[in-house]
């Protein structure tokens, strides 16, 4: 593709340092770094929550991983082979886990897979979910593609403090968001 851009490096330079007024020139190194880290190129995924209270103690946050788009590659060979795991954490270790079915081959797979999650009403600001892409070789090792993480505990202005809260908000409904993806870490277990 001959007309598209390919980023070789990066420079970071503060314009508050700079002086816009002087002739003289300014030289620094380009630092090399990962193209998908600077555009976000670790792909997007596509999820919906809903919020089930019960009149009971235990309430149900179910979890809809509905597809992803333009996912990292992860061989060679330009391909990648997804599924999502969705992790439920409290207190920051995780506790359950669900993974949707392995897509062979692509970067923009769909899933359309449900699981849900029970926790006591009392604990609901203690949890969180991660929401991770991964990748399974041939061999059957996986890696993680990129991953989302989302709850009352993420930072106020992100989209997953977001996505939670209007969850929370509109019982009953279904409130689904496309979610950028970013590099992925492991997580603690229990």
């Amino acid at each position: 593709e001959p007309d598209q851009h390919h980023l070789i490096g990066i420079l970071d330079f503060s314009l508050t340092k700079a002086d816009l007024f002087s002739d003289n020139d300014l030289w620094q190194d380009i630092v090399q770094h990962d193209d998908h880290q600077i555009r976000g190129g670790l792909g997007k995924v596509l999820f919906a929550l809903r919020f089930l209270p019960t009149a009971g103690c235990l309430t149900v946050v179910n979890v809809i991983v509905m597809k992803a788009r333009g996912l990292k590659t992860m061989t060679a060979g330009g391909r990648t082979n997804p599924y999502a795991k969705v992790s439920f954490l409290v207190d920051g270790k995780r506790v359950e886990k669900r993974k949707t079915v392995t897509m062979r081959g692509t970067v923009d797979p769909m899933w359309n897979s449900t699981c849900q999650f029970s926790v006591a009403m009392e604990r609901l600001t203690r949890v969180s979910l991660v929401v991770s892409i991964m990748h399974r070789d041939r061999l059957g090792r996986r890696r993680g593609v990129g991953q989302v993480e989302l709850g009352p505990n993420c930072r106020a202005d992100s989209l997953g403090h977001r996505h939670w809260s209007d969850m929370l908000a509109s019982p009953r409904q279904l409130i689904a968001m496309w979610h950028p993806l970013t590099i992925y870490t492991k997580l603690p277990r229990r």
